[in-house]
């Protein structure tokens, strides 16, 4: 897919409005709220060694930096996830491990998970380079295989999103790997028979918080979808999420409530 060099201005202009809002709310949970989850507005969904899965609850969903660029449906009906914890490794570990910018290394992430039916890359806007290994921006299609779960009764979702990745050094000098994935609506993108055309957009971070671990901060929305169906997609859409953290195999619990 060819994209001309307009478009793929704006496609990292958007990748780095979306880093540096969210950026700001990293830092004051971090800083202000000493890395505490609000019990009372996230529901645990799952935690696996130290990683843990939480869902806004539905009551108090809420204006987010991520709803600005999710269309359709106002903030209140988006699902909100987040995702907290420390994974073993160094940062660099981590963003080797999320750094997919080709078809294979695509294709080789997907196969980490069951729940993921086909991934493709569509576009190339920057790849990484020996001065900036961990720097990328691609544009990315991927389907979440949901179907055989519902006995054909839910269509399988897929996702046309641009991804981006790197690390920022922060004024005092520490570094934070970012990844994101926020969907984009492009005419090149064509939308599949058989298959829901749906959004996301998702922001992560990582810190290196002692010589052998790795802090883990992912918030993220997903569109509008009926209880029926969230029970099936957010399950899958964790699963793949964290399939990079080498955080396997969960069976999420409670997703649609």
């Amino acid at each position: 897919m060819s994209l001309n060099a307009a478009d793929m201005n704006e496609l990292q202009v958007v990748a780095k409005v979306i880093v540096n809002a969210n950026m700001e709310r990293y830092q004051e949970f971090v800083e202000l709220g000493n890395s505490i989850v609000d019990r009372n507005k996230w529901k645990l969904v799952k935690s696996k060694d130290e990683v843990r899965v939480y869902l806004e609850r539905a009551q108090r969903r809420h204006y987010s930096p991520l709803s600005t660029y999710l269309e359709g449906g106002a903030s209140s009906d988006l699902q909100s996830l987040l995702c907290v914890g420390r994974t073993p490794g160094t940062l660099e570990d981590v963003m080797y491990g999320i750094v997919s910018p080709t078809l294979e290394g695509t294709r080789t992430k997907a196969s980490y998970t069951n729940d993921i039916s086909g991934a493709a890359v569509l576009s190339t806007v920057r790849e990484p380079t020996d001065n900036e290994p961990f720097r990328s921006v691609v544009v990315k299609w991927m389907e979440l295989d949901v179907r055989l779960k519902s006995m054909g009764f839910v269509k399988n979702r897929d996702y046309v999103y641009v991804e981006s990745t790197g690390i920022e050094e922060l004024p005092d000098g520490e570094r934070v790997g970012y990844h994101v994935m926020h969907s984009i609506d492009i005419p090149q993108g064509h939308v599949l028979p058989g298959r829901v055309r749906a959004k996301l957009s998702i922001c992560s971070f990582f810190r290196q918080v002692n010589e052998d671990y790795v802090s883990v901060y992912v918030m993220g929305m997903m569109d509008p979808m009926s209880d029926r169906v969230r029970r099936l997609v957010v399950p899958s859409f964790v699963k793949t999420l964290l399939s990079t953290l080498n955080v396997h195999a969960w069976d999420v619990v409670g997703a649609g409530d």
